[in-house]
């Protein structure tokens, strides 16, 4: 089996779709867009795709890594497999999409090294996951994001209550904040290295370090840190890479646009993309970034952008737009609550799966929905719109299972959507 660092791989640039007339007034209702395209990162993988695990009674999976999660650790896909650390540990909710990215870029990477089975080994890097309390339906029944990142090996260390969780999010934010723990790794990677050891002390869990000894001989060495969501400053390498493929496409495309603007919108969850992005994208008078936020508000979404200060000034000037969502339900009065479900916002992911998008159920309805909502304004003038499709789709079973559950949707009778709730 070939080493990592000797397979030649290049992603392909994203492909980029137009949408019809009538395609983007369902999806976006009565708007003054010149154009509107869609940028199909989902469809862009990072690597090629390897076989997953076979489970019984189920095919293996291709597992693959696209979306803007691809973006944000094209890092760490390109270390020399001499720099991989011992253990990769994260953090994040039972269903996160980083978690299921970097449990593939662990499976890869493990199957470059052609011992896949071998789970024990000490040479080869695993992925441990933290995350609050789990619901007990997903316990008794894994599915989604975490069924697959469970299947692809990794571990998962429930925090024993919401608090706890919560204290293991400050620690590493305050170890962040001071530029990572010191330690013995060869990567310069944010979050550094440090031992097991110390990373579940200061996430109050270090009875769980016995555990781990116990499971995984000798994997006891360094640790990487990866933040919530891969809201790294290394993630501008592959957000980056982002910005070229939308300069290539626009440009190509400026000789039958003379005079038009470009605006790129993007759902946002710690805003990193959008960031980065933005930082690439800024010397451009003719093309502009706006985001929507997905997670809390747009402040909140400034602030997590102001995390990554280490890459660039934090003023106004130096930020994407940066829109709220929508206001939700039947009269408008709140926003949007992340992970909840809201009829309407099933109706919006209805429509983007009409017009063949295959939309996640988590970002693409929020972000369309504000796009629709704001439409007249942002579309004024000779403007298009391009909308960067940032994956996700493979965590649609598990979120239209939350809909189910809610009363909201009832798949006997395909995707009929039932009365309006938010």
């Amino acid at each position: 089996m070939r080493r990592l660092s000797s397979i030649k791989w290049r992603p392909p640039p994203a492909q980029v779709e137009t949408l019809s007339n009538q395609q983007a007034t369902t999806v976006l209702g009565s708007h003054a867009w010149s154009a509107v395209h869609v940028l199909r990162d989902d469809l862009r993988s990072l690597h090629p795709p390897v076989q997953g695990p076979q489970q019984p009674g189920s095919r293996a999976f291709p597992v693959t890594t696209a979306g803007n999660k691809a973006r944000k650790l094209q890092w760490l896909f390109q270390l020399p497999p001499c720099e991989w650390p011992r253990v990769i540990l994260s953090h994040g909710g039972a269903q996160s999409n980083a978690m299921r990215a970097l449990a593939g870029l662990v499976w890869q990477q493990r199957s470059a090294r052609g011992d896949v089975e071998v789970a024990t080994s000490a040479a080869l890097p695993h992925f441990v996951y933290v995350c609050p309390p789990l619901p007990a339906h997903l316990k008794a029944k894994p599915v989604g994001n975490f069924a697959a990142a469970l299947a692809l090996g990794t571990t998962i260390v429930e925090t024993p209550s919401k608090r706890a969780y919560h204290e293991f999010t400050t620690a590493v934010e305050a170890v962040t904040s001071r530029g990572g723990w010191g330690g013995s790794g060869t990567a310069d990677c944010q979050g550094a290295h440090a031992s097991w050891h110390q990373v579940l002390h200061a996430a109050g869990l270090h009875g769980h370090s016995r555990q781990w000894d116990r499971d995984r001989p000798g994997a006891s060495g360094s640790v990487l840190l990866v933040p919530q969501g891969g809201a790294t400053e290394h993630a501008q390498l592959g957000c980056f890479s982002l910005g070229q493929d939308v300069v290539r496409w626009w440009d190509a495309r400026l000789p039958s646009s003379p005079g038009r603007r470009l605006v790129v919108a993007l759902p946002a969850g710690t805003g990193t993309t959008a960031y980065f992005l933005h930082q690439y994208l800024r010397c451009r008078t003719d093309i502009s970034v706006l985001c929507v936020a997905a997670v809390g508000n747009a402040e909140y979404t400034r602030q997590q952008m102001a995390k990554l200060q280490g890459c660039g000034a934090t003023a106004a000037s130096s930020l994407p737009v940066v829109l709220d969502p929508p206001r939700a339900g039947c009269t408008g009065k709140q926003r949007y609550r992340f992970g909840g479900t809201a009829s309407d916002l099933l109706a919006v992911w209805q429509a983007l799966e009409a017009a063949h998008l295959a939309p996640d159920l988590l970002y693409a309805p929020v972000a369309w929905a504000a796009l629709a909502e704001r439409a007249r304004d942002l579309s004024a003038g000779d403007n298009e719109l391009l909308y960067v499709h940032t994956g996700g789709a493979e965590g649609v079973p598990s979120q239209l299972e939350r809909y189910r559950r809610a009363g909201l949707w009832e798949p006997e009778s395909g995707d009929r959507i039932m009365c309006c709730r938010s």
